[in-house]
């Protein structure tokens, strides 16, 4: 019986990372090369769909919403190699829970590709998640935070601007 739990629990995660590689594909799709985005990556749709929300109710529609660490790799690999830079910032939070990956292979290619990093975490001793030498490349936001939105909205509009052209 074990066994089987074990066996669904994992069909079940495959079929979420499936899942969310399909919306991403189809959100690049509509990539416009001459534009800079933000790629936000959070397991929790819920969480990504507030992100959007927000963002879009302030001007700012040039977004990648990744729900695991695999797929925001593939993105910055496939959109930000060669002369395309389109990918400007990424908004990451810390833990993917049982979507899985290490979140500082996804810090390790962004900073190779200059991409400013945001972290964001509900953790407290969020430095114990980010390996030391990655540490101070990147900036921190308390997730729950009561300017939470705000404080990301106004780093992403320092880093690419609002028009992100």
């Amino acid at each position: 019986m074990e066994a089987d739990m074990t066996s669904e629990t994992k069909r079940l995660i495959q079929t979420l990372n499936d899942n969310a590689d399909r919306n991403l594909a189809e959100q690049l799709v509509n990539i416009d090369s001459s534009r800079k985005y933000v790629l936000f990556a959070d397991d929790n749709p819920a969480v990504l769909s507030l992100m959007s929300v927000f963002m879009q109710s302030h001007g700012l529609n040039n977004f990648i919403l990744s729900e695991n660490i695999n797929s925001a790799m593939s993105v910055i690999t496939r959109l930000n190699g060669g002369f395309h830079h389109i990918v400007g910032i990424a908004v990451l939070d810390i833990d993917f829970g049982v979507m899985g990956g290490n979140i500082n292979d996804l810090i390790k290619i962004l900073i190779k590709k200059d991409v400013p990093v945001i972290v964001y975490s509900a953790m407290k001793h969020w430095q114990k998640y980010i390996l030391p030498e990655f540490i101070g490349q990147v900036s921190f936001i308390q997730k729950g935070s009561k300017n939470e939105l705000i404080d990301i909205y106004q780093k992403v509009v320092e880093s690419i601007g609002l028009s992100a052209k």
